[in-house]
């Protein structure tokens, strides 16, 4: 098999850390290869809700945070991660079959399974978008 480069067009220009959970090792490990070789970004893989409380608990800055939908949401992971990092940018994933959720939370890209490259570098960047715009209007009401 030859390994090849991904292109860099939606790589963006600083270092972005993620915070990445996954109960499925293999979607975990192939979604963390594909956002490193993009570039720019900074992969924290979660195997499960556990891992990413211990990674959440540690200090670091965490920019955006891709789980499941209904996962994330009924274990409190979502709540745990604004609360630690208000300006966290959030991809939701969630399973075509059964439907769009009704709700999400606020700031919140969703991102139907399956999906691809482009669709998962395209809701990662409008998430950082969304609360880029949100930093910059909060920044202009002071």
């Amino acid at each position: 098999m030859i390994r090849r480069r991904l292109p860099r067009e939606h790589a963006i220009k600083k270092s972005v850390t993620v915070l990445l959970i996954d109960e499925d090792i293999i979607v975990l490990d192939l979604t963390r290869q594909v956002l490193e070789q993009c570039g720019g970004y900074r992969v924290l893989p979660a195997h499960g809700f556990a891992a990413a409380d211990a990674l959440l608990a540690d200090g670091r800055k965490i920019d955006v945070l891709i789980a499941d939908m209904r996962a994330s949401l009924s274990d409190d992971v979502y709540h745990r991660a604004v609360e630690r990092c208000p300006a966290i940018a959030t991809v939701l994933v969630f399973d075509a079959v059964r439907g769009r959720p009704r709700r999400a939370p606020p700031r919140t890209e969703l991102l139907s399974m399956p999906y691809g490259i482009q669709e998962l570098l395209d809701a990662v960047n409008r998430a950082l978008a969304a609360v880029a715009g949100l930093r910059t209007s909060t920044a202009a009401g002071r």
